[in-house]
């Protein structure tokens, strides 16, 4: 069961592909609108969305927008371009070179840091106060 951000997504993305134009429509898998429409979050309602502008978009439905112009809308030459910009990215994330430089940045910024001394050796005024009086209570007290 998907997320319910995503079923309102499936919401709106179903109603831009209502309000797209034939030849467009045209494009999309009839499996990909099947799905959309059974996951879909039968409650919600559409506001005020567009293409136009953006920020009307939920942040989900940009996410399967973005998904759909991929598979059915780009040309295999953008195809191409996208993966292999996908791929760079991938391969900078995760070489092993930024990794172990990473493990080495943590490791040389953990050896930087001064030891502190243990808080428990040095009481505070306000602790120091309060177990004097703790103490004269506790001697008013036997007596």
């Amino acid at each position: 069961m998907p997320y319910i951000q995503y079923r309102d997504a499936y919401c709106e993305v179903l109603y831009l592909i209502n309000n797209m134009q034939e030849e467009n429509k045209a494009k999309i898998s009839k499996k990909f609108i099947d799905f959309l429409k059974e996951n879909q979050n039968g409650n919600y309602k559409v506001g005020n969305i567009s293409l136009e502008n953006p920020e009307t978009l939920k942040k989900e439905t940009k996410i399967i927008l973005s998904i759909m112009y991929r598979n059915y809308f780009c040309s295999e030459k953008e195809k191409i371009e996208l993966s292999q910009k996908d791929k760079e990215i991938l391969e900078k994330m995760y070489s092993y070179d930024n990794i172990f430089n990473k493990n080495m940045e943590k490791d040389e910024k953990k050896q930087d840091i001064i030891p502190i001394e243990n808080s428990l050796t040095k009481v505070n005024i306000f602790r120091r106060l309060i177990n004097g009086f703790v103490n004269i209570l506790k001697r008013k007290w036997k007596k």
